[in-house]
Formats: C-alpha cells, sequence, structure tokens
C-alpha cells in the first residue's frame, strides 16, 4: 500500500468519525426490575452489545448513564424497583429528577423516549407501576415493552393494559432473541421490528439518524435513508462535476466521494477501522486480490450503476448510482 492510500484511509477514517460526532445523540431511557431482561433487549436491538461493552457511568444510586464511542446512543439504565415499597418511591424520584435535570442542563440533550419493561411470563401489571407509567408519559413519550413474551402471556397481558387509561403510547410483546425449548423446538423471536417502528413515531426528527445509526434490527430502513440521501447528494452536486465511485478503472476517490462514503458510513452505524478502509481502497483501485474484495462486500456496500429507467428518465444515466448494504454474494 502506498502513502496516497494511507492517506486516504486516514481521511475516510477521520470524516467517518466527523460524521458521527456531528449526531445528536439519541437518549432513552429504561425502566424495569432487576432481571426483566433490559440487557438483553437493548443487545438485540441496538447494534456493539452496548449494554455489555458500553461505558456506565452512574448518575444516582439507581441509574446510570450508558454511552460507547461511534455510537450516537445514550442509555439510562435503573435498577431498585424490585426492592421494598420505600426503595421504589427513591427510584422514582431519581428518574424523575433526571429526567428533568436532562432538559435543564446544558451538558445534557435531554431524554427523547423511554422504555417501560416488565416481563410478561408474571402475567400482571402492578399498581405502582401503572401509576408511575402514567407520571412518565405525561412528560416523555413512553412504550410498555412487555419482555419475555413466550406464549399467551404477552398477548394476554398487552391487551389489559391497552384497555386501562394509561399514558404509553404503545404496549409491545416482545421475545427480544429466539427461546429454545428443546432440541427440536425453538421459538423464533419477535416485537423488535415494531419496538423500531414505533419508536420512530415518537423521536424527535433531529434524532431519527441517530436511531437509524445506532438500530440493527433493520438493514433495509438503513439502505432506504442511505438512497434518499445519494439521490439528494447526486442531483446537487452533479452541476459541480461530481462523479461516481467507479469500482472498475479509478484509483482515487475525490474528496466528495470520500465525504460521500463517510456519511453513507454513518448511516449504516458500520464500525470502520483502517483494515476495512483499506480493503475498499483496494478494491476501488482495482489492485487488491480477490479475498479482499470479497471482503470488502461483506463488510461495507455494495455499489450499483442505476439503468436510466430506475432514474426515471433523469440524465444522469449511469451517473445514478445507489448503495446496497447485505450479506456476502
Amino acid at each position: 500500500m502506498n502513502h496516497g492510500d494511507i492517506d486516504i484511509i486516514s481521511e475516510i477514517l477521520e470524516k467517518t468519525q466527523e460524521e458521527i460526532e456531528n449526531m445528536k445523540p439519541v437518549s432513552i431511557m429504561l425502566i424495569g426490575k432487576t432481571g426483566v431482561g433490559k440487557s438483553t433487549l437493548i443487545n438485540n436491538l441496538f447494534r456493539e452489545n452496548i449494554a455489555e461493552t458500553g461505558i456506565g457511568k452512574p448518575v444516582t444510586d439507581h441509574l446510570q448513564k450508558i454511552t460507547k464511542e461511534g455510537v450516537p446512543l445514550v442509555l439510562y439504565d435503573t435498577k431498585g424497583l424490585e426492592l421494598d415499597p420505600s426503595v421504589q418511591k427513591e427510584v422514582r424520584h431519581e428518574i424523575l429528577d433526571t429526567i428533568k435535570d436532562s432538559y435543564n442542563s446544558p451538558e445534557e440533550e435531554g431524554i427523547h423516549l423511554i422504555y417501560y419493561c416488565i416481563n410478561a411470563a408474571g402475567g400482571r401489571i402492578e399498581e405502582m407501576e401503572i401509576d408511575f407509567i402514567n407520571d412518565l408519559g405525561k412528560i416523555i413519550p413512553l412504550v410498555v415493552v412487555l419482555t419475555q413474551s413466550i406464549g399467551d402471556n404477552g398477548k394476554k397481558l398487552a391487551e389489559y393494559i391497552r384497555g386501562l387509561d394509561i399514558t404509553a403510547k404503545a404496549v409491545i410483546p416482545i421475545l427480544s432473541e429466539d427461546y429454545k425449548i428443546s432440541d427440536d423446538i425453538v421459538l423464533p423471536s419477535f416485537g423488535l421490528r415494531e419496538l423500531l417502528e414505533e419508536s420512530f413515531k415518537y423521536l424527535p426528527k433531529e434524532v431519527e439518524g441517530s436511531f437509524n445509526n445506532a438500530q440493527q434490527v433493520d438493514l433495509e430502513k438503513k439502505a432506504d435513508s442511505a438512497k434518499r440521501w445519494a439521490k439528494r447528494y447526486v442531483t446537487t452536486t452533479f452541476g459541480v462535476g461530481f462523479t461516481p465511485i467507479p469500482f472498475s478503472d479509478s484509483a482515487v476517490l475525490v474528496p466528495m466521494q470520500i465525504g460521500m462514503l463517510a456519511h453513507i458510513t454513518a448511516i449504516f452505524g458500520i464500525s470502520m477501522d483502517k483494515q476495512k478502509i483499506a480493503s475498499i481502497v483496494a478494491a476501488v483501485g482495482g489492485t487488491g486480490s480477490d479475498i479482499i474484495r470479497k471482503n470488502y462486500r461483506c463488510e461495507c456496500f455494495k455499489i450499483y450503476t442505476w439503468s436510466r429507467y430506475d432514474c426515471r428518465g433523469s440524465d444522469f444515466g449511469r451517473n445514478c448510482i445507489y448503495y446496497h448494504y447485505g450479506p456476502c454474494l
């Protein structure tokens, strides 16, 4: 690899990091008793196993703030709601104070959404939980998540809660990951996509991109967002000499193309390192081996040209491009 390739790699990494840093983090609070399955929910809903690999910083005795570099997401996790009533009351005050502080402090961005988690296996919701949900739902959009919804328990409990006069925006039964009953019977996971769709309904527009970056449930939603952005980018830059990235005959990524790649990478939320970027550069330059090309196709984007028909009869012709993220071909 020559010095020019190293410069390109560094520039792509730098610009991708800039794109992520420019995203306003989406802040979500998780409320529920210990053991309800909050960590399993988060690790399956968001990328990077953030509940395990993120950095937890205590906010109060019963509340911690979890972040991870490169992921525009802030999680507030609670504990102690399973303890005696005096502790539960203390936890409630801490949660309400933290929400208020997040909007009043110049250092915080404000909490955008609450996931109130209840274990569906118990088949019930406590009066304390109903009261707390009503208090919280008056302040911030709240979704009740019924975790570990195996069998009919989740459906029945969801129907019951929906019939109550509560401030929750939605009640969603979820099985965050496949549940093995025996060697021959495995219940497939469900509900994560519904939770994702409901979350998008109530998040502010300015953090939708961050939420899309962090989520790992719906790759097609990421692809749609990337294609819409790419169309706008091509339209606005074509008049100043924009040229798409032709893998077959180009050895250099011009600055605008580097910026495009960085922005698309940020939309998808792909963790990039120098090795992956090197594979891209090798593929673009036409000097990489078939193994490198295959790794590129697996790890990042496949970039195709659109036909004139796909471009709705525009004059761009084969200069129209779209990005697709998916498994190896």
